[in-house]
Formats: C-alpha cells, sequence, structure tokens
C-alpha cells in the first residue's frame, strides 16, 4: 500500500464511517484480534454467523478496491480509523503488516469455545485477557468501555439492545452509567434456539452479565468509578489498550 492508498482508504471508511458502521468496524477488530495470533482475519475464514450480508458486503467492496491490503490489515485499521472518527482518542500506535490466517484453525485461541462471552464474570475475564492475553484489570476495564457502541442483536449473540444512548459516539457514558448498577433490572432475552439474562434500564440501555460482574468486583468497580468521572483518563487508558490489541 502507498502513502496515496492510505489516504483512499481512510476516506472509503469514513464514508462507511458517517453512515453508521463505526461501531461494526471497531468490535470487528476486536474480536478479531482477540484470536492472539500474528495472522489475524481468521473469523473471515469459517465464521458467517456473526456477520449479516451488509457488513460481508462492505468488507468484500473494500478488499476489491484495495487488494494490495491483507484483510487483517484492513480490520485492524478499519477499527483504529473509526474510534477518533467517532469521536474518541487517536490510536496512534497502529501499525501494518499482519497476515491473513490460512485457515480456521490458525490462531491459538478458538473464538467459538475460548473466547470472552457475554456470560463471563470477573475470574473469566482475568482469565482470558490477563492469563491468555496479558492485559492488566485497567486495560480489561478500559476495553470494556468499547461496549458504549452499537447495539447487541438476538440473531448473533442472543442478547438485545444498545449499552448507551448513542451508539455511535465514544464516551465514557458507558461508565457512567455501570457506576449505578441499581438502575438496573433483570430482563430475560428469548430467541428460537436459546434463552439469556441481561439488564435494562428505564431507557431501554441494557447491560449485560459481563458488564454488570464489574461492579461486583472492587478492583474493577474502582476502575469503572475513575472512568465515569474522567473521559480523558478513560480515553487514554482505551487507546494504549486497543492499540497494543490491534
Amino acid at each position: 500500500m502507498t502513502p496515496d492508498q492510505w489516504t483512499s482508504l481512510r476516506a472509503a471508511l469514513s464514508e462507511f464511517i458517517q453512515a453508521g458502521n463505526g461501531p461494526f468496524f471497531v468490535h470487528q477488530a476486536y474480536a478479531d484480534s482477540v484470536t492472539g495470533a500474528g495472522n489475524h482475519a481468521q473469523r473471515w475464514i469459517g465464521d458467517r454467523v456473526s456477520f449479516d450480508k451488509y457488513e460481508v458486503a462492505i468488507m468484500a467492496s473494500l478488499m476489491a478496491r484495495f487488494p494490495n491490503i491483507t484483510r487483517a490489515d484492513l480490520v485492524s485499521f478499519a477499527g483504529a480509523v473509526s474510534v477518533s472518527a467517532m469521536g474518541g482518542p487517536t490510536i496512534n500506535s497502529w501499525r501494518s503488516g499482519r497476515n491473513d490466517a490460512n485457515d480456521t484453525d490458525d490462531a491459538p485461541i478458538n473464538m467459538a469455545t475460548d473466547a470472552a462471552k457475554g456470560s463471563d464474570g470477573v475470574n473469566e475475564l482475568r482469565a482470558f485477557f490477563t492469563t491468555r492475553l496479558g492485559f492488566s484489570d485497567r486495560d480489561i476495564v478500559a476495553l470494556m468501555g468499547g461496549h458504549n457502541l452499537g447495539n447487541c442483536h438476538v440473531w448473533k449473540s442472543g442478547y438485545a439492545g444498545p449499552w448507551s444512548s448513542n451508539p455511535l459516539k465514544v464516551s465514557n457514558e458507558y461508565f457512567q452509567l455501570l457506576q449505578y448498577p441499581g438502575n438496573y433490572t433483570n430482563q430475560t432475552i428469548t430467541s428460537t434456539n436459546d434463552t439469556k439474562n441481561q439488564w435494562i434500564d428505564n431507557s431501554g440501555r441494557m447491560m449485560l452479565p459481563v458488564d454488570m460482574s464489574l461492579t461486583t468486583d472492587p478492583k474493577f468497580f474502582s476502575i469503572v468509578k475513575e472512568y465515569a468521572a474522567n473521559q480523558d483518563t478513560y480515553f487514554a487508558d482505551f487507546a494504549s489498550a486497543y492499540g497494543r490489541l490491534l
């Protein structure tokens, strides 16, 4: 990729972000990176359940327009660009050079069985992020702030609804809401194949069990309250953690 091609790619991504696809790019880059491999884009080989036809079409159109970039770099770069484009910090640490996965097993972490889940508690969070990936408690809470973006969809995860009032903007609202867990009540979401429990407030904003688990651990909860009070601190920590993850 030449400098001009990177500039053109950034402009193309900006169009999709302005159309409301930024949260998809941010979450896609996160989900791809937590496979823990130098070779990324592993999910795109065998996982089509987690993407709708429109999302697949977006990636196909970008790969067709920019054939000199690996899909792994495209996924990661799109996430980094989206964070700043939606009002968040700049991910200055981003660099190209990722190779695409060779097959569905080309990663040390199996996304289907080993990845962090919406139903996880604090022990599972630390086992995954700290033991497997080497992230600190502060990193974990900062990365969880990515839930400020987007919505859960029953067909994708079994959960439903947005976490924040503005799911297209990077902010610390997620933490401002989470610091008051008493404002949420339990809600059962029933889909064709499953039943899951989540939490919802009077404005229809939801939290997953893994979100609420942050309020049950003193160390995690102290960081939640710190980020709720200071968005600049959260932005700095998120840029560091997300950048290292990518």
